[in-house]
């Protein structure tokens, strides 16, 4: 009986990742790449120098990233 409920977690989990990275697809390639690089573990500060903007550009692009993805999920 654990096993399922565990099993039932886990495809939840896959479902719901699968999920993300089909929405995160179709974002623009700069929204898709700072919210797979969170999403990878990396911190704001770590993105900006990897993707060579400032910090503030990181958190506007996630926003607005985040916004895309809130908007195609509730329709």
């Amino acid at each position: 009986m654990e096993n399922d409920a565990a099993l039932t977690t886990e495809t939840t989990e896959n479902e719901l990742h699968h999920l993300l990275q089909s929405g995160i697809a179709l974002l623009p390639e700069n929204q898709a790449q700072v919210l797979n690089l969170y999403i990878e573990g990396y911190e704001p500060e770590e993105i900006a120098a990897r993707l060579q903007v400032s910090i503030c550009t990181v958190y506007n692009i996630k926003s607005l990233a985040i916004q895309a993805l809130k908007e195609k999920f509730s329709t």
